[in-house]
Parts: C-alpha cells; sequence; structure tokens
C-alpha cells in the first residue's frame, strides 16, 4: 500500500476515457483515489468536451487536454508535458503507455475483464493494488456555480413551474439506441399528472428529434437541445425529479447526479454499460427492438420509480 505523507503535495496521474458515458463510469475510480489519497493532487488526462464535467471536481488539480487527432509534434508536446512532472501514481484506464512513459514511481493499468463484469468495476481493476477500501462508490458529478445560476436563470425565464420536473434525452450516438420521439411525445402526455414541465436535452443532432416531441407534449417543454455546453446540462440535469433518456451519456450523467433514472436499452450490453448510481434503473425493449417498447410500459414503470423514491 502506498503511503501519502510527504512535505508537500504528491501528484497522481490519471488518464480518464474520452465519450461522455464513459468518463462518467471513470468518477468512481476518481473518488476512491483521492479518499485513499487526500492530500495527493489528481491531475487528468480527458477529451476537451467530456473532460470539462471534471472541471468543478474540488480535488482534480490539472485538466491536461488530449486530442483525438493530433500531430507528431503535438504528441511530442503533449507527452513532454506529462514527463516533465514527477508522479508517484500514475492510473491509466486508456491503456497501459501512458503510465509508462510518464515516469511515474508507480503504475496501474486495466486487469482482463470478466465477462460478468460492469465497465466500472472494470475500471477499479486498475487501482485496486493501491486503495486499501475495496467497495466501489457511485459515479459523481460537480456542478459548477455558474453552471448552477445559468440553470437558474433558464428555468426562471421560462416562467413554469418546476418543481416536478421531467427532462428527457431523446438522442443518443447510434440510430439502433433511440426510442422513437413519438413514444417520448406519448410519455409525457401519459404523465401529464405527475410533471409540471419536460427538459429536453441533446446535442445539436438531436434538435428536430426535441422539437417533435414539444410540439405535441400535453406538458410545457423547455427545449435545451443544441444549447447549452455538457457542464450546463449537468446543471439543468440536476434540477429534475426524474429522468428518461436512451442508452447514452445524459442517462451516466443523471445517474451520477443522483437523479432519479430511467434509461431504455434496445441492443447494447446493459449488464456493462448501464448507469450506475443509486437511482438508476433501466428498462429493457422486447426482442431489443426499441420500437417495439410502448410508452404505457415506461410510464407505469416511471410512475412506480416516483412513488418508491
Amino acid at each position: 500500500m502506498l503511503d501519502d505523507r510527504s512535505e508537500s503535495p504528491r501528484r497522481i496521474l490519471f488518464v480518464a476515457l474520452s465519450n461522455i458515458g464513459d468518463l462518467v463510469m471513470t468518477t468512481p475510480a476518481l473518488i476512491a483515489l483521492h479518499q485513499q489519497f487526500p492530500q495527493a493532487l489528481i491531475d487528468v488526462v480527458a477529451d476537451k468536451r467530456s473532460g470539462e464535467l471534471l472541471a468543478a471536481c474540488p480535488f482534480v488539480g490539472e485538466i491536461i487536454w488530449k486530442e483525438k487527432q493530433t500531430s507528431a509534434l503535438q504528441k511530442w508536446r503533449f507527452l513532454k508535458k506529462i514527463r516533465r512532472r514527477k508522479y508517484f501514481l500514475a492510473i491509466d484506464l486508456r491503456g497501459p503507455w501512458l503510465a509508462w512513459l510518464s515516469r511515474s514511481e508507480h503504475r496501474g493499468t486495466k486487469r482482463a475483464r470478466r465477462d460478468d463484469m460492469h465497465a466500472v468495476e472494470h475500471h477499479f481493476t486498475a487501482i485496486s493494488t493501491f486503495i486499501q477500501n475495496p467497495d466501489i462508490p457511485w459515479t459523481n458529478l460537480w456542478v459548477s456555480q455558474s453552471a448552477a445560476d445559468k440553470a437558474e436563470k433558464i428555468y426562471a425565464d421560462a416562467g413554469v413551474k418546476t418543481k416536478r420536473l421531467l427532462a428527457l434525452a431523446p438522442g443518443a450516438n447510434w440510430p439502433g439506441k433511440i426510442w422513437p420521439a413519438q413514444h417520448y411525445a406519448e410519455l409525457t402526455n401519459l404523465l401529464v399528472t405527475e410533471f409540471d414541465a419536460v427538459c429536453l436535452l441533446g446535442a445539436q443532432e438531436d434538435v428536430s428529434r426535441c422539437h417533435d416531441i414539444a410540439s405535441v407534449s400535453n406538458l410545457p417543454c423547455i427545449d435545451l437541445s443544441g444549447k447549452l455546453s455538457l457542464a450546463e446540462s449537468a446543471a439543468c440535469l440536476a434540477r429534475a425529479r426524474f429522468f428518461v433518456g436512451n442508452d447514452s451519456g445524459l442517462g451516466h450523467l443523471a445517474a451520477a447526479l443522483n437523479v432519479p433514472s430511467l434509461t431504455v436499452f434496445g441492443p447494447g450490453e446493459p449488464h456493462r454499460y448501464r448507469p450506475w448510481g443509486a437511482r438508476a434503473e433501466i428498462i429493457l425493449a422486447p426482442q431489443e427492438d426499441l420500437s417495439r417498447l410502448q410508452p404505457a410500459a415506461v410510464a407505469t414503470r416511471v410512475s412506480s420509480l416516483m412513488a418508491s423514491a
């Protein structure tokens, strides 16, 4: 077991994953490292889009941006920056090369994955040698004050009741994962007595889909698709009473923010990639065909989870 005692704060290098959901699922390992080494500063290697979700984390030192497409010179400068700083521990969740090239005293990478292992459990194998507590925390996110202030202003300007806010994320990075927009619209109408308003979240490519839902929903809709950064989306999502979305990054955000959530799964590997949170639930489409998952079944599940919460 490593000792964190030293005269000056020591530093840990933590190489996170790039996609939104993948990055969120690395936060339990990040939290466990901080719990084991509370005096250490943890520098994180991350992609610019997803990495902003860690900007408000109080125990992260520096976020070192890693671009996917770079020249040989840019790659050399990136590596030179890593090697210039003397780390006492490097954890690489992408692969072994950066941990070994970092000049760190100690290194951790993921072990072979078992078939029944969740991605979060797999990530945790990279740090298990260096921590005392084997319990894996839930995913977590930290909302900055500026993002929280913007969310408050958005809802105030919308002029609708938001005490019972339903957040929806009807997009995904692959069409096969997307529950039809008309089903989302019907879902809001089935839940009209349980919520005051709907918040629609998504990227630019989800704008038309969110517009279609808002145009036929009987609940007031706040359409924020394509308008917010990830950090701002997280702040808006944190104020929701409940979340429903496809197998996508926003479902992982909801779980990490401890918002009661229901993620819709069609094709995919829910045993491996379902959101990791105390209040995160999933619903599976019949025969992995999302067109066969009826809004009434989802509405019933939402109502049941709302009642138990």
